[in-house]
């Protein structure tokens, strides 16, 4: 549960949505967790249903994605090149909305506690990130800056 919960959203964490399910199953998971529209509230069913019953997983191909590119078939596909997906997360802005819903997709569950800690561990990997772009600007704006006022004053 927290390898999953470590993976970037832009890996594919809701994929599982893309399964077969028993319906009882996702009416029991629906009824603990309904989703709202938050962001991330994909992820967070996903979620309420792996804490709540075992996934059963194959090797063997039972649904073929249709074809989107052009190099693509239904024997090969091109592999999606994600460029450092670990240093990317949720929007830090998202952040308490989207740590609540974990809290509420895992309500009652033995891993609640586990998942919370998880993803307030995420929350501040999504915060360095956020400043480290913003630090980046600085960094270049002040540089910038700094040329124009030399420039100015020569």
């Amino acid at each position: 549960m927290v390898r999953y919960l470590l993976e970037s959203e832009i890996l594919g964490e809701a994929n599982i949505f893309y399964s077969i399910f028993r319906k009882d199953a996702l009416t029991q998971t629906a009824k603990a967790y309904f989703t709202n529209g938050a962001w991330g509230c994909d992820v967070c069913f996903c979620l309420a249903f792996l804490t709540r019953y075992d996934l059963i997983a194959t090797d063997e191909v039972l649904f073929y994605k249709r074809v989107t590119r052009e190099t693509d078939n239904e024997h090969h596909a091109d592999p999606i090149i994600i460029n450092n997906p670990h240093k990317r997360s949720f929007p830090f802005n998202r952040s308490f909305e989207y740590i609540r819903e974990h809290d509420k997709a895992t309500k009652g569950s033995q891993y609640a506690n586990t998942i919370l800690l998880v993803m307030i561990y995420r929350a501040t990997i999504s915060f360095r990130n956020k400043c480290s772009g913003r630090l980046k600007f600085l960094v270049r704006g002040i540089g910038r800056y700094g040329y124009y006022i030399h420039k100015a004053v020569h």
